[in-house]
């Protein structure tokens, strides 16, 4: 009986059901396993196929297993499986790609009304005992300018979420992706024309060689302050130690985090964060949803509050179309 390594405590029941049809032993392991314990339980059921939920393939856990015939990733990016050892052995490695497309970009649309409406600072308001209605502002996405830096499945699905509110959208592309707009979005000439243009930017892109750490110190200086700064990629998207500077001089956008993701968010304190789960939404509800809004400087840890609905004042009459000079919300990836 062939034996499949799940990198995770679970799996879709209809998965499961497909597998054990087929004969196969399905072996799973703690969340974002070390490498090494990985590599010994692959090695121990002598494992032909992974599946890669959470955390990496290296070439330990390829090398593991003489049997091993396939890595699937559960997802999109494959930068956490080492390719290079899974090629020098022949052993394919395949993704699920655009499989949680719409989830995703629901996720990436949640933290950016999440923070235009300042969600979580109002819910810890109200939780104190206050009711902020006379101070509350927010804003608007209405007429705001979305940037979107990458335009495959998800983005291309944000960008009728976004156009749908009437945002204006306008998008970078990678080295593959249409070529052409759809109707209603534009595509910007150059990154650093993007940047400096949109009142949102969102991260879709894959980590790669080319693309760690787009974001950095320059890129950082082109985004307006005022602006919104997105990521539900990878975290390594970002860099850290840029944004961390310009969180702390007060010269950065505000900045909603994929959590849990590289260092940035384990060296930011967003009192309202929660883990990334865009990935793992049933079609029409389901699955937990998080954003951390605001990010600063603080200590090494990450508090994470249990999934909630927001209860806070009428965002109504304080929602003018007005650029208010920075997002506030309380004080947590790429």
């Amino acid at each position: 009986m062939a034996t499949v390594v799940v990198t995770g405590e679970s799996l879709a029941p209809g998965a499961l059901d497909l597998l054990r049809r087929h004969d196969i032993a399905i072996q799973f392991c703690r969340s974002y396993s070390e490498a090494e314990a990985l590599a010994r339980v692959v090695a121990s059921v002598e494992a032909e196929a992974i599946i890669l939920r959470t955390g990496r393939v290296t070439a330990e856990v390829v090398a593991a297993s003489p049997r091993l015939r396939l890595i699937a990733k559960h997802g999109t990016g494959v930068d956490g499986i080492d390719l290079a050892a899974a090629a020098a052995r022949g052993i394919p490695v395949t993704a699920a790609r655009g499989a949680n497309a719409q989830s995703a970009a629901e996720h990436a649309l949640a933290l950016m009304l999440a923070a235009a409406k300042r969600l979580p600072a109002l819910d810890a308001s109200v939780r104190a005992g206050r009711w902020p209605k006379a101070s509350f502002q927010g804003r608007e996405l209405a007429g705001r300018r979305l940037g979107l830096i990458g335009f495959g499945a998800i983005a291309r699905r944000l960008a009728g979420f976004a156009a749908a509110l009437g945002m204006e959208v306008g998008y970078v592309r990678g080295s593959t992706g249409p070529t052409e707009a759809p109707p209603g979005v534009r595509r910007v000439a150059s990154l650093q024309g993007l940047l400096g243009e949109s009142d949102i930017v969102s991260l879709h892109c894959p980590l790669t060689r080319d693309t760690a750490r787009l974001i950095d110190r320059t890129a950082l200086s082109l985004i307006q302050p005022t602006a919104l700064l997105v990521n539900t990629a990878r975290g390594g998207l970002i860099d850290e130690d840029a944004l961390l500077e310009a969180l702390a001089a007060g010269s950065s956008p505000a900045a909603p985090c994929r959590c849990p993701a590289v260092p940035p968010c384990r060296r930011l304190d967003c009192r309202s964060a929660r883990a990334h789960g865009d990935g793992g939404c049933r079609p029409g509800g389901g699955g937990d949803q998080g954003y951390a809004p605001r990010c600063r400087p603080a200590g090494h840890r990450a508090r994470l509050t249990p999934p909630t609905v927001p209860t806070a004042p009428s965002a109504g009459p304080g929602c003018g179309p007005g650029r208010p000079k920075a997002v506030q919300a309380p004080d947590r990836a790429g």
